[in-house]
């Protein structure tokens, strides 16, 4: 079984946040104003304070403090976001066609409407099994799934951020990391002994997982 990130593993997303400030920004919304109403913030189960993103709360945010309509805008988002398939990075489809449908779970954090939107308009989803989209823990959706599959196969688990490799690796200590190290991914943090595998791409991660099959 392998499980893959989708930002910036699967999807190129600091083109796509680019290219989405860029709308706002035709419409007179700065940079600064885009960042200060982009988060909504609340208590989860556990009393933590969380961050999410939600495209009504942003813009009637922008609309209250700049006193502008943001109709247009909003018709204009939603028309970026019906295809995200061009934000796909090129190895993704190779890789993907390597395997079969049902070895492959896609789990991306951020359980929100845009996120759900961005994935299901990307082209991808029918390369995947299963699409997970949590604001929990990924190690508790990869341990759930694990157990459920009675196969004896290794598992691996690809994404680029070392905190969710970690998560996931002392959860399921058998399980096979690869963090993903894009030169075009937002995140550099140090990387630890957790993370079984450091590839630049997809391809490279191919290499290992036939290599451990």
């Amino acid at each position: 079984m392998i499980f893959l990130d989708f930002d910036d593993v699967i999807f190129y997303s600091k083109k796509f946040i680019k290219d989405y400030k860029n709308i706002f920004s035709r419409y007179g919304v700065s940079e600064e104003i885009f960042k200060k109403h982009y988060y909504q913030y609340f208590k989860n189960k556990t009393g933590e304070k969380v961050r999410r993103y939600n495209l009504t709360s942003h813009l009637a945010g922008i609309k209250k403090e700049l006193g502008i309509n943001t109709e247009k805008l909003e018709k204009e988002i939603i028309k970026f976001i019906e295809d995200t398939s061009k934000y796909i990075f090129k190895d993704v489809i190779f890789f993907l066609k390597e395997f079969k449908r049902s070895d492959l779970i896609l789990i991306s954090f951020s359980k929100t409407e845009f996120q759900k939107i961005k994935i299901n308009n990307s082209k991808v989803v029918n390369f995947f099994k299963k699409i997970i989209i949590t604001n929990g823990s990924k190690s508790t959706e990869v341990l759930k799934i694990i157990k459920d599959n009675k196969t004896k196969k290794e598992h691996f688990f690809i994404d680029d951020r070392v905190d969710y490799v970690s998560e996931v690796k002392k959860k399921v200590p058998t399980i096979n990391t690869i963090l993903v190290r894009r030169k075009e991914g937002r995140y550099k943090e140090p990387t630890n002994r957790y993370c079984d595998y450091e590839v630049k791409n997809l391809k490279e991660a191919l290499k290992i997982i036939n290599k451990n099959k």
